[in-house]
This record gives structure tokens, C-alpha cells and sequence, in this order.
């Protein structure tokens, strides 16, 4: 079988449903969406099920439900007999990429990414930011545009090698989109958030986060875990550090992909309600086989064609 990664989306992938048909088919997967439940103190599983969309929406809700879905679909996956030689996620998904690295219990996580969310949503009350996804310029004019806006626009997420996305300050991300469609970006598009991720603006969340880091007992590693922020395979000492500069730092993703197929990963499976991942990595290396599972059918399918491949 073909040297895989599991790959895990972050915040922005959550929809109604997500997980919840696995349950059908595997129901002691149930687990998870209890022990979420009990841990948030609110039914995670009828959030997901019932909605309303625009309360799923909201941060401090949407990151916990997307760590559980994409749990979910793993373990699936794991009980049909995949097994990544690789395990690695954008943002927020490298929380269900660490659980399932055997790094960080599902039930720390939780925990984590429950704060993360909260902090998130204070700043983005106390201190909003924007955020712009820009395609058809490159990185080195992107960085140099960033330098010249007044006020603080930062580089990211470095997502494909058509698309980067900024974060900062909400007149220096609008003043940024004016002068990227000047030099001819192709799009240059506004995001729905509030909050500037993955920038120093984010400093007073990862300092609050960092606390809850630090009371977090990380493990030996079963599956190798690639960071998108440090480009490395951190020890088990670095992953605090890791997380709470993956607030304050750009997303690497698309070197992250690359570092990955030069391990000699031919396969990447998206992992959780999402196919965004799986588009970058065809912009990314149009030779990388992708596959998706969110449900059911898309594990058989995904299955299927490893076998075949």
C-alpha cells in the first residue's frame, strides 16, 4: 500500500452532520461525542445534528465540533485498517492530528481546544482583526505589500502557491486588498472572521493559551507528526511551544505538503467534514493521489482505491 498522511481541516470546515453518520456503522464510536459532550458541559452531538448553523458557526463551538468529527472519521478509518505513516493539520487541525498520533488524549484536546476558542472569541470582541485570501501573486510581492501598508498585515497561511492569506489589523487588511488588486492579484477576498489568526496580533491569546498548555501531559509519539508552523517533527517538549506559536505564526502548509511527498508520501486522505486540504495538495503536487473522508461512503471509497493503487 502506498505511503500515506492522514490530513486534518481547521475552523471554516464545520457543517451540520459532520461525523455523525460513522456512528451508524462503528456505534462505539459514540464515545467521543459523550466525552466532548461532558467535557464542554453542552450536547456536542445535537449542536452538530440539529444546529442551528449560525451557533455551530461561532468559534468557541465550531472548533471543538470539527476535533470530534475528524476524531470520529479516523478511528473509522483506523478500524477498517488504515494506518498514516504520516499524520499532519491546518490550524486548528493539528489538535486532531496530535490525537491521533497517539501525542495528546482526545479528552486533552477537548479541553484545549475549548479554551482556544474562548480566547479566540474574546479577542475577537476586545480586539477584532480581518483577514483577506489572496490569489495569483506571489509570495515575495505578498510579503513586500505587507511591508509597505500602514498599520499591521502579516502573512498567514501559506496555502498553495496561488493562494497565501493575510491577517491584521481590520484598515491594514482592507488597505492590503486594495493595492493586491492594483498589482493585479487575480482575487482578493475579504474572509468571514473576526479575529486575526496567525499573526503577533494574536499575542494575549497565546499567552492565555500557553497556561493551559503547560498543564497538558503530551506522549511518546505513535504516528509520526509533521508541524505546519515549525516545518519539523517536533519532540514531545516542543508541542506546547508549538501550539502557542501556531497562533502568532503563518500556517505553512503548502511547504508542509512538500517536506511530506520528499518523505516519500504519495498519499494524502483528508480526514473530517471538509475537502479544502484536498484542493490545496492537487495545486500543491498535481501527482499526490488525495482522498476525503467524511463518511461512510467516502472511507469504502477511499479503500477501495488504495487497494486499487
Amino acid at each position: 500500500m502506498a505511503r500515506m498522511a492522514f490530513v486534518f481541516p481547521g475552523q471554516g470546515s464545520q457543517k451540520i452532520g459532520m461525523g455523525l453518520e460513522m456512528l451508524v456503522h462503528y456505534p462505539d464510536l459514540q464515545y467521543y461525542w459523550k466525552e466532548a459532550s461532558r467535557i464542554l458541559e453542552f450536547d456536542l452531538q445535537q449542536l452538530c445534528s440539529e444546529g442551528p448553523l449560525d451557533l455551530l458557526n461561532q468559534t468557541r463551538y465550531a472548533q471543538p465540533a470539527i476535533l470530534t468529527a475528524s476524531v470520529v472519521c479516523a478511528r473509522a478509518a483506523e478500524k477498517e485498517g488504515l494506518r498514516p505513516d504520516l499524520v499532519l493539520g491546518h490550524s486548528l487541525g493539528e489538535y486532531s492530528a496530535l490525537v491521533v498520533s497517539g501525542a495528546l488524549s482526545f479528552e486533552e484536546a477537548i479541553g484545549v481546544v475549548k479554551r482556544r476558542g474562548e480566547l479566540m472569541e474574546d479577542a475577537n470582541c476586545s480586539s477584532p482583526g480581518a483577514m483577506a485570501a489572496i490569489m495569483g501573486l506571489e509570495e515575495n510581492v505578498i510579503e513586500e505589500i505587507c511591508g509597505e501598508i500602514s498599520g499591521q498585515v502579516y502573512p498567514a497561511n501559506y496555502n498553495s502557491p496561488d493562494q497565501i492569506v493575510v491577517s491584521g489589523e481590520i484598515a491594514a487588511v482592507d488597505a492590503f486588498i486594495v493595492e493586491a488588486k492594483r498589482r493585479k492579484a487575480r482575487r482578493a477576498i475579504k474572509l468571514n472572521v473576526g479575529v486575526a489568526s496567525h499573526c503577533p496580533l494574536m499575542k494575549e491569546v497565546a499567552l492565555g493559551l500557553e497556561k493551559v498548555l503547560k498543564q497538558v501531559n503530551f506522549r511518546q509519539f505513535e504516528i509520526p507528526f509533521l508541524s505546519t508552523v515549525s516545518l519539523t517533527e517536533p519532540v514531545i517538549s516542543d508541542i506546547g511551544e508549538i501550539l502557542r506559536e501556531q497562533l502568532v505564526s503563518p500556517i505553512r502548509w503548502a511547504q508542509a505538503v512538500r517536506i511530506a511527498r520528499g518523505r516519500g508520501i504519495n498519499s494524502f486522505v483528508e480526514i473530517g467534514p471538509s475537502r479544502v486540504l484536498s484542493g490545496l495538495i492537487r495545486k500543491i503536487d498535481p501527482e499526490a493521489a488525495v482522498f476525503n473522508i467524511e463518511d461512510y461512503s467516502g472511507l469504502l471509497e477511499t479503500i477501495h482505491k488504495l487497494e486499487v493503487n
